[in-house]
């Protein structure tokens, strides 16, 4: 699989965070593989995408269960886990190299 996104928007501005977004929902519908959501990460370097055949990460979580006292409180810890893959959007050579590379991976997780 090749892609040359810079023939097929040639009006794109792929300086805005919006037209990478729905390029990547483009992509994603043309190979149909299901996507939940984009989010831009928090320093704006990338796009993080969710979808059922993405990579599964797990992160720490912990919940208030009860508080004893004023300084003494009960928590329950656990990990929860979630299909998330990361797009860089630092540069344009990058961006179009790492969705390549999401779009290969899920689809052969889908095809597995």
């Amino acid at each position: 699989m090749k892609i040359n996104l810079k023939q097929e928007y040639k009006e794109a501005d792929f300086n805005n965070i919006e037209t990478l977004k729905q390029i990547v929902i483009n992509k994603f519908q043309e190979n149909n593989l299901p996507l939940s959501k984009i989010i831009k990460s928090r320093l704006g370097d990338g796009l993080y995408v969710y979808g059922p055949y993405c990579s599964e990460q797990s992160r720490n979580y912990r919940k208030l269960v009860k508080k004893l006292s004023d300084n003494e409180y009960l928590y329950e810890r656990g990990k929860k886990f979630y299909k998330c893959n990361f797009i860089s959007t630092e540069n344009f050579n990058d961006f179009e190299l790492y969705l390549l590379m999401v779009l290969t991976e899920n689809l052969n997780r889908k095809n597995k």
